[in-house]
């Protein structure tokens, strides 16, 4: 491969390559819409069950549990697919950026259910989600596959086909598909047997990433990240606010969605890491100051407001965004949905424990004890930085193939930039990949039942 012919750098915001996986980006998350919608249901219907006037009377067990088995089942469908395909799609320039769609578009659904709330009956509110869904449903026939999942199950022919409609016509096709080329061959990428993807599931780069995401999930979880969103109204209405509750979840949903557009915005120049320790260490004191402020706080005031929308636009830096960015940046193309879909499950039955225990946890302790945080040392020491790189660069990091996660792509053309010349970052090429290859080497193989079969008996010839 020619420097001419690398990828590196990628295409600018402003271009068209960079425009369509935006549009992509956009309509893929149309989804995710209806996760925000489903989520900030109770929040605004429990209220509305609750009161005097209602058909319909709740004890505490039954509050807890307003719409989270068939809304569980619903969500756990749509949250992992989405963010698989926007992976998969994507240059690694414009990762971040359409990866943190998912979260400025749930916060366009908790937006919109929290203003329709305010306004209409909660059965009217089912009416609504549901024609968006059914529109959904055959909208999204029409999305092409990706190419990494043709890479995999199909032929190079149908990967490139499917490349073509991800990238403008300027962009350089032969030399993206050549990375990719090189990386189904170093990695043996292949339609995997069950029994063969099952192992995957248990290789060092599977559970390397799958132990540190759980882990960082169940920080985001403990710190109420879900909670306040379906227990909004309920938050507000206990936290001495002198805001109106229903006016006040409003502005939670804007403040969530204008985070959201400016994470997405931030994501394109900034690292993870960065990102990930300023919202933990900012949703860890506006909880504590929230905790204290309520608990002796004995008039109403402005100021439990204003810290929400402080949590909120903490959260969206990191806690609501980069989890599952994260996630399918660093989980291995051949498992990437297998696994995907097992952490998205693991979540969902986070997002229901701890939605479940609040209203005990709120009755026992005290509303303004549940009010909790958690540091951030663990990100601190733990969360790599994935800005920059390839999917490949990412996976062969996670299967000992490099050393660190440095993008090899940067390293060429900041050396051609200086002025080193072609043949410096052609040997540096030819280093990388001679490393590789010595290291496949040098690996044990591991044999499919066919391919065993179809050796030679040397044995037997003797």
């Amino acid at each position: 491969m020619s420097l001419q012919s690398s990828t590196y750098p990628d295409p600018g915001f402003f271009t068209a390559t960079s425009l369509i996986q935006f549009g992509y980006g956009i309509w893929v998350n149309l989804s995710i819409v209806m996760v925000g919608l489903a989520f900030s249901f109770p929040a605004v219907a429990l209220p509305q069950l609750n009161s005097p006037d209602s058909d319909i009377s709740l004890n505490i067990s039954q509050e807890s549990w307003i719409g989270r088995i068939i809304t569980g089942i619903g969500v756990g469908m749509i949250m992992s697919v989405p963010r698989v395909y926007l992976t998969e799609i994507s240059l690694p320039n414009m990762r971040g950026v359409i990866g943190s769609f998912p979260n400025v578009a749930m916060s366009i659904g908790i937006t919109a259910q929290a203003g329709l709330g305010a306004s209409f009956h909660w059965t009217t509110l089912c009416h609504f989600a549901g024609f968006y869904a059914f529109g959904l449903f055959f909208l999204n026939f029409l999305l092409p596959e990706t190419p990494y999942y043709l890479l995999e199950k199909s032929t190079i022919d149908d990967a490139e086909k499917a490349l073509k409609k991800f990238r403008s016509k300027k962009h350089n096709i032969d030399a993206e598909m050549d990375e990719l080329m090189d990386f189904k061959i170093d990695n043996n990428i292949r339609k995997l047997t069950l029994s063969e993807q099952f192992a995957a599931l248990f290789r060092k780069s599977s559970c390397k990433p799958f132990w540190f995401i759980m882990v960082y999930l169940l920080i985001t979880q403990m710190s109420g990240v879900t909670i306040l969103v379906m227990w909004a109204v309920d938050f507000l209405q206990n936290s001495k606010s002198s805001v109106d509750p229903h006016a006040g979840n409003v502005m939670l949903g804007i403040t969530r969605l204008l985070s959201g557009i400016g994470t997405s915005i931030l994501i394109f120049k900034a690292g993870r890491r960065p990102l990930a320790l300023i919202s933990g260490l900012g949703v860890g004191i506006v909880c504590l100051t929230l905790g204290i402020m309520i608990q002796y706080k004995k008039y109403p005031t402005v100021y439990p407001q204003i810290c929400y929308i402080v949590y909120v636009i903490f959260a969206s830096l990191g806690h609501y965004t980069l989890p599952i960015l994260v996630m399918f940046e660093l989980y291995p193309l051949q498992v990437r949905g297998v696994l995907g879909g097992i952490s998205m499950s693991i979540l969902n039955f986070m997002i229901f424990g701890a939605n479940k225990s609040f209203p005990y946890l709120r009755d026992k302790i005290g509303f303004p004890n549940t009010v909790i945080c958690f540091g951030c040392i663990f990100l601190h020491f733990y969360l790599p930085e994935t800005k920059g790189l390839t999917l490949q660069e990412i996976e062969e990091y996670y299967n000992d193939l490099r050393p660190t996660l440095t993008s090899q792509r940067r390293i060429r053309s900041e050396m051609h930039i200086q002025g080193l010349g072609g043949s410096a970052s052609r040997s540096l090429m030819r280093m990388d990949r001679m490393r590789d290859r010595s290291y496949n080497a040098k690996k044990p193989t591991i044999k499919t039942s066919q391919e065993k079969s179809e050796e030679p008996n040397n044995d037997k010839d003797k």
